[in-house]
C-alpha cells in the first residue's frame, strides 16, 4: 500500500520539506491568520481564585 504526504485541510500534496506535518505551508499561514486573534490572552479576566 502506497501513503502519499498529503495536506489534511486541502489534500494537495506536501514538498518535501513539509513531509510528517499535518498541513501544507499555505494552510498553515491560513489557519494563522484566521485564529490569530483568539490567542489574545491580554483580554482574558477570568478569576480562578473564586
Amino acid at each position: 500500500m502506497d501513503y502519499k504526504d498529503e495536506c489534511i485541510s486541502c489534500g494537495k500534496e506536501l514538498a518535501p520539506w513539509e513531509r510528517n506535518r499535518a498541513e501544507c505551508l499555505d494552510c498553515r499561514e491560513i489557519a494563522c491568520e484566521t485564529y490569530s486573534d483568539d490567542a489574545d490572552h491580554e483580554s482574558i479576566t477570568e478569576d480562578y481564585a473564586s
